[in-house]
């Protein structure tokens, strides 16, 4: 009999066939879709490498070694969290990363010449449109009573900040007064937390952050909002380009550089007063910095109105910021005496401080009263982070200026490290031998030193001379550091050392002051004058590399060190790296870690000349400077970015290493 139709088992046979063709079809579909998608996510991270490359290339190049350049680098454990809230379930920052691991958020500030626009709105006129009022958001200048509108609206001065922004997206304005901007409070001090760092999260509860209007510089209203920072993956990275610039305003009655718009009605503030403000409170009398104003170096912060994201110019020079810096005022008298570079073992004890804690404080923020007897944190350099957001809030174009420094939108790593070359400050006499100077007293040398060589940095020993008073047959030693068993023929990477980290997040860097947890500058090879011994040189030390591979995150010792590199006259740690070692800005028992080094004003000038006018042979021809900071030979940047979707999980990790340019003289 003829069969019309296929048998059950045949109509079974061929389903199975077909869901075998549906379920490879699919697979190959699957991993076809996932190559794209992976295809796509390396795509979109190589395009966002090149651009923050270009950039950060194209910044490094126009430093202005006229001006200065600090580093703070910041490394937080990924269980950080649950460290400071004591609470196991907190979140990690990078659920990619193991939870012993840590997260970079580094920074870098200097300052820039060449031609940098406002991205700020430019319109024609605003005000309340009376007559002479009538006042645009334009970058403008006065020449005498007359209004000149700088149709470039830029500067050739600015100020540049790389590192991590702060996001909040959800503070948008409110309906019924649409004309007021919501902020954060950047300097409210919150519990634990403190001001708002990139890796801010809040156990459940009421929100802790204040928020303030940014055309209103009273005190934060009694509303709040929530400080909570998203994942690290989703942070962004910033490129703050403040212009130092003159804003406009009136001349006869502000001066040459006014910088509060908000004085004419409805017209939004449209700079900063200068790149720092004084104290973290905000008050009705928030003060402007000008120049040669007493201001103790711990009050000093970020300038907030900087720090909103919502302006890009400051009312001031970079040479009325120098001279905010180097002269203090004293409490009795009109004008003080230029400050020393470097001279408290820690921040303030002096009446203006130093330099050099000034201008870190300027730029990362100062320590802050313990709110308790008990309390041992500081909160010292958590405060320089500005406002950058993946997507403006709203349409308007204020908002829109809080996306303006945004430069990448998902990087969760951001390292600066820096490196000076072998023979970075030497000085040599006709011979070939290093010059000689005298070092003036300090807080460790009680008198005046003769006859100290500058052979600078080193890769081979300290020299095995000796020295002599002119004039005198006595002769006396210099100590001697042996290089010869050194590991590495290269001067390493300085910044947070390798000691800190686990062994996979290690990569070459140590401090000058020695690489553990707990080096300070503390010189080693000694110079001997007439009544005392004076140490000069300081060991450069790494982990003995043999070791370095079995050695736990912070356990390292002393006898797990090697010296590769000396760090001689004219050189000194601790005008670059303070005397402080690493700070703990949140406690002992948190795991935050805070490394700053600091170069400028005078990177190319090791020593005075002294222009000898007596027969005397105790006087010299030449004197260290106290304050000598040679600039960094090369930064290397090293950044890990992911791609919007975080398709790829941990994401991509990128470096470059950009040389400085030589210093310029004034």
């Amino acid at each position: 009999m003829q069969r019309k139709a296929f048998t059950l088992v045949e109509l079974m046979v061929s389903i199975l066939v077909l869901l075998a063709i549906i379920a490879a079809t699919a697979r190959i579909f699957g991993a076809t879709s996932k190559v794209a998608s992976l295809g796509e996510a390396n795509a979109d991270m190589e395009t966002m490498a090149t651009a923050v490359e270009r950039t950060i290339r194209r910044d490094v190049a126009r430093m202005n070694s006229q001006g200065f350049l600090a580093i703070q680098c910041v490394a937080v454990r990924n269980d950080v969290n649950r460290s400071l809230y004591s609470l196991a379930t907190a979140p990690l920052l990078d659920p990619s990363r193991a939870a012993t691991d840590f997260v970079r958020c580094d920074q870098v500030t200097f300052l820039s010449r060449g031609q940098e626009p406002t991205k700020n709105f430019e319109g024609s006129a605003s005000g309340d449109g009376v007559g002479s009022q009538r006042f645009g958001y334009a970058v403008e200048t006065y020449k005498g009573a007359n209004l000149i509108v700088n149709t470039e609206g830029g500067s050739w001065e600015q100020l540049i900040r790389l590192g991590h922004g702060l996001q909040f997206p959800q503070l948008v304005s409110d309906p019924k007064n649409p004309s007021r901007r919501p902020d954060p409070e950047f300097f409210k001090y919150s519990g634990k937390q403190g001001p708002t760092v990139p890796w801010a999260w809040q156990p459940p509860g009421a929100p802790a952050l204040s928020i303030l209007y940014f055309d209103n510089t009273s005190t934060p209203t009694p509303a709040t909002a929530y400080a909570m920072q998203p994942e690290a993956r989703r942070w962004t990275l910033s490129r703050q380009a403040t212009l130092l610039a003159d804003d406009g305003g009136s001349a006869a009655q502000d001066g040459p550089l006014f910088y509060r718009g908000s004085r004419f009605t409805n017209m939004p503030i449209n700079s900063a007063p200068s790149l720092a403000q004084k104290s973290a409170s905000l008050a009705s009398d928030y003060t402007a910095i000008t120049t040669g104003q007493w201001i103790d170096d711990k009050d000093l912060y970020p300038d907030r109105y900087i720090s909103s994201g919502r302006v890009d110019v400051a009312a001031t020079t970079r040479a009325a910021f120098k001279s905010f810096l180097e002269t203090g005022k004293d409490l009795g008298a009109l004008n003080g005496p230029t400050l020393p570079w470097i001279k408290e073992a820690v921040p303030g004890g002096a009446p203006a401080g130093t330099v050099r804690d000034r201008l870190l404080n300027s730029m990362f923020g100062s320590y802050i009263l313990a709110p308790t007897t008990t309390a041992v944190f500081s909160m010292e350099g958590m405060w320089g982070w500005p406002r950058a957001e993946r997507s403006a809030p709203s349409m308007n174009r204020a908002d829109l200026m809080t996306t303006a420094g945004t430069l990448a939108g998902n990087c969760s790593w951001f390292q600066v490290d820096w490196t000076w070359a072998e023979g970075t400050g030497r000085q040599l006499t006709a011979d070939g031998t290093p010059q000689s100077a005298d070092a003036l007293p300090d807080a460790t040398n009680a008198s005046r030193v003769l006859n100290v060589p500058m052979p600078g940095m080193m890769l081979t020993p300290w020299p095995a001379a000796t020295w002599s008073l002119l004039g005198s047959a006595t002769t006396y030693p210099v100590a001697k550091i042996d290089l010869s068993g050194s590991a590495t023929p290269r001067v390493p990477w300085f910044g947070l050392p390798d000691a800190l980290f686990p062994q996979a997040q290690r990569s070459g860097v140590t401090t000058l002051a020695g690489g553990l947890l707990g080096s300070t500058a503390k010189p080693l090879a000694k110079s001997v004058n007439a009544s005392n011994v004076i140490s000069y040189a300081t060991p450069i030390q790494i982990l003995d590399p043999k070791k370095s591979e079995t050695i736990a995150a912070g356990a390292a010792t002393a006898a797990d060190m090697v010296t590769v590199a000396i760090a001689a006259p004219p050189l000194d740690a601790a005008r670059i790296e303070g005397t402080r070692g690493l700070l703990r800005p949140m406690g002992d028992a948190v795991p935050v870690y805070v490394y700053q080094a600091t170069f400028g004003f005078n990177g190319d000038r090791p020593f005075t000349t002294v222009e000898r006018k007596t027969v005397d042979g105790t006087v010299r021809p030449r004197q260290l400077n106290s304050d000598y900071t040679p600039w960094p030979t090369a930064l290397r940047f090293t950044y890990t970015l992911h791609d919007p979707k975080l398709t790829m999980e941990t994401g991509r990790t990128f470096q470059v290493i950009v040389d400085l340019p030589a210093p310029v003289s004034p």
